[in-house]
């Protein structure tokens, strides 16, 4: 039996649950967007009361999220492509934790995006209610 064994579970949960958090990232910012979108459409076609409403920042926010949850996806590869050349003995350092942590930055700024963003929606909505 391989002694390794609970390291190796616990290192593929990490990626597992990594995954998840870029996933989510991009999954509410561009669901936001989406549905953002959706409610402005419908307001437009239906608007007879000419109520003008602002979600240039709301929309930013999400679209700055996506943007985010890309990049995060990039420094996510580039930090498994640092630890797995450190396997291997091409590189002696062990710079992928920075990677890591930048990773996990983005991620907490894409999710405080979608926060900041939903926000301001609802401040905006609340103006005309």
């Amino acid at each position: 039996m391989n002694h390794n064994w609970h390291q190796e579970e616990t290192y593929k949960s990490l990626m597992l649950y990594g995954n998840n958090a870029l996933k989510f990232v991009l999954l509410i910012n561009g669901g936001a967007v989406i549905a953002l979108l959706t409610f402005l459409g419908n307001l437009l076609k239906n608007n007879s009361h000419n109520i003008e409403i602002n979600m240039s920042w709301s929309m930013g926010c999400f679209l700055l999220g996506i943007i985010i949850g890309g990049i995060a996806n990039l420094t996510a590869y580039y930090a498994q492509l640092k630890l797995y050349n450190e396997s291997i003995g091409n590189i002696k350092d062990t710079t992928h934790m920075r990677w890591v942590y930048i990773t996990l930055g983005l991620v907490i700024f894409g999710i405080l995006l979608f926060m900041i963003g939903s926000i301001l929606t609802l401040n905006e909505l609340q103006a005309y209610a």
